[in-house]
């Protein structure tokens, strides 16, 4: 069939170039602004692609011998209605409009202030008609500040929204997809110079992304992808700037019988600015990710991703004051799974750490809710405001001692393995890493066993090896209700896989006292430590039931200690909690046998499945 298709790409001008070698300030024109838009009709059946760009351009630079003057801000985008159609036939559509960044200055030094990025929103610039496949991208990019000197300022970063809806009630639209994408600037960074001042870098620009589709005459796949600004860099004793803060949320629907709907929420705090001299680091910004499922009875995969960013390289700030949320979400009747992950790394400092929880959907018109939680040294998150999440995965990274003494008050066993603040001073001091709090609610009717997951991943780097520590966590109080089973794993990612921990309790009851102020040792740090230096554990808990009214909740912490060092410690109560890979054979043997899938393997079927209904992000820029 003969097809017709049109585009358009704009781009706004820069703005003027000022050079001046004497004092007077130089000033750097605005950018330009464009608007585009574009339309393509397809005859018949044919397919119908479309792209519309905007760009707007960079503010104007200056130069000179003093460097003392004012950067021009980037100029705005302006993105019409971009549309196609088809009678039947393919149609993709996707709209993209990127903010100019600011200007700053081209040589020479002195009192510069940089110009700010042009920030980029958009809502529902991209529409099409077909009764056949359709996909939808709207893109938004916010431009960068421009770097600031001496006496001046650095140019604040461009924002990034995007927000799509598209709602198909009639008709017979077999498939439909949207994406909404979502990106801050950069910020600027800065030099003090000679000032009396240390000036500050500014932060990166925030990015937030919102998508709704619904199809009810087929299936319905739905994402919004957010990546906010990284902080400028502080140079000479310049503040570095902090990291922006990103946030997505993706709602998929379709009240078609049997439709497969899929809906991912990805988002990536900014990474903290790095200082070039000594000051402190930047913090990181927070992710919130959040995916909703709605469906009668198909296939369903509900995937939240939620990357909290990065401190600054400085070397002296906290770990991470950033924090990162997922909250998955299934309606309604189906068969599939949702699954909520949130990570934070510091590769200044060497860690990392990644958290995923999963439920299967299994239920009948009720809600299904996964939420994973990641902070660092911050109160830590109570599990009763993941609000009733059938699995909740909460994590707070290098706690305080307060923090850790305080849990610690209610576990006098386990205390008598943690030398918290080095308070028994004949033993060393413990070092906690991770405390993690752990809930399962079952919400299964369906005739078979329901697995619900959850998963920590820590990675370390640069480890001390000088010291005699052993890993050692220690379970803080289970509780539970109704009837099932549990599996606790602790494996060494860096020797092939080991099983450190493979505990198995056929009943809640025997779980309940297996997790409740007991401590297990995984033996020496030194012996699990790759030859690179580096420890990498996953600590794994499954609950099998039946059971709608089951329920299962524990917490643990885990660090580096000495078994007994505690200020009440008593050598024989450390060696009756001394385990290595310890398998209770009988409680296993009552336990389903149904397949654990590891968590790499969730995170390539929750994007797999969005690939079904998504066609791969096109390379916009070059398209046309």
């Amino acid at each position: 069939m003969a097809e017709r298709h049109y585009s358009d790409r704009l781009l706004g001008g820069a703005g003027g170039f000022f050079d001046s070698v004497f004092t007077p300030p130089a000033n750097g024109g605005l950018g330009g602004s464009s608007q585009a838009s574009a339309s393509a009709t397809a005859a018949g059946s044919g397919t119908a692609q479309v792209y519309g760009i905007s760009y707007g351009g960079s503010g104007g630079t200056f130069a000179g011998s003093n460097g003392n003057g004012v950067g021009g801000n980037g100029g705005s985008g302006s993105l019409g209605t971009v549309s196609a159609s088809s009678n039947g036939g393919y149609v993709f559509v996707e709209g993209a409009q990127i903010g100019g960044a600011g200007g700053g200055f081209s040589h020479g030094g002195g009192n510069v202030t940089g110009g700010n990025g042009a920030g980029s929103g958009l809502t529902n610039a991209v529409t099409g008609t077909t009764s056949g496949h359709s996909e939808l991208i709207q893109i938004t990019e916010g431009g960068a500040g421009a770097g600031g000197s001496g006496t001046g300022a650095a140019g604040a970063a461009g924002v990034g929204y995007s927000s799509l809806t598209s709602s198909i009630t009639s008709g017979a639209v077999s498939d439909a997809g949207i994406e909404a994408y979502a990106s801050g600037g950069a910020g600027g960074y800065f030099n003090t110079l000679g000032a009396s001042s240390p000036g500050t870098a500014s932060a990166g620009g925030a990015a937030t992304s919102i998508a709704n589709g619904t199809n009810n005459t087929g299936a319905s796949g739905v994402a919004a992808y957010s990546i906010a600004g990284v902080g400028g860099l502080g140079v000479n004793g310049a503040a570095s700037g902090a990291g922006a803060g990103a946030s997505a949320t993706a709602t998929s629907s379709s009240t078609l019988a049997g439709a497969a709907v899929t809906a991912i929420g990805y988002a990536v705090g900014g990474n903290g600015g790095g200082t070039a001299a000594t000051a402190s680091d930047a913090p990181g910004g927070s992710a919130n990710a959040q995916a909703t499922a709605n469906l009668n009875g198909g296939y369903v995969n509900s995937y939240a991703q939620a990357v909290g960013g990065t401190p600054g390289n400085g070397g002296v700030g906290v770990y991470n004051s950033a924090t990162a949320l997922a909250d998955a979400y299934a309606n309604g009747a189906g068969a599939g799974a949702i699954n909520a992950q949130a990570s934070m790394t510091d590769a200044y400092h060497g860690q990392s750490a990644s958290i995923q929880s999963n439920s299967p959907v299994t239920v009948s018109g009720a809600q299904l809710h996964t939420e994973s939680y990641i902070n660092s040294a911050q109160t830590p998150r109570a599990i009763s405001a993941a609000a009733g999440a059938n699995v909740a995965t909460l994590l707070t990274q290098d706690p305080t001692n307060a923090e850790v003494t305080s849990v610690l008050a209610t576990n006098p066993q386990a205390a008598q393995n943690w030398n918290i603040g080095g308070a028994n001073t004949s033993q060393p001091a413990s070092s906690v890493a991770d405390y993690n709090q752990i809930s399962f609610i079952s919400a299964g009717t369906s005739s078979g066993t329901s697995q619900y997951h959850s998963s920590l991943t820590i990675v370390t780097n640069n480890i001390n090896l000088s010291n005699s520590h052993d890993a050692v966590v220690s379970f803080l109080g289970g509780t539970s209700t109704g009837t099932g089973s549990v599996i606790i794993q602790v494996t060494n990612l860096e020797n092939n896989n080991t099983l450190l921990l493979n505990n198995g309790y056929g009943t809640l009851a025997l779980a309940d006292a297996a997790t409740s102020n007991t401590t297990f040792d995984l033996g020496s740090i030194a012996s699990l430590v790759s030859s690179s230096n580096t420890l990498s554990l996953r600590f794994d808990m499954y609950l099998f039931t039946t059971d709608a009214t089951a329920g299962f909740q524990t917490s643990y912490i885990f660090g580096s200690s000495v078994m007994g060092s505690g200020t009440a410690a008593s050598p024989l109560l450390a060696m009756n909690f001394r385990h290595s890979v310890t398998t209770r054979s009988m409680a296993l043997a009552a336990l389903p046998t149904a397949a654990t899938p590891e968590p790499a393997t969730l995170v390539l079927l929750a994007l797999g499945a969005l690939g079904m209904l998504l066609t791969p992000r096109r390379k916009s820029r070059g398209a046309c």
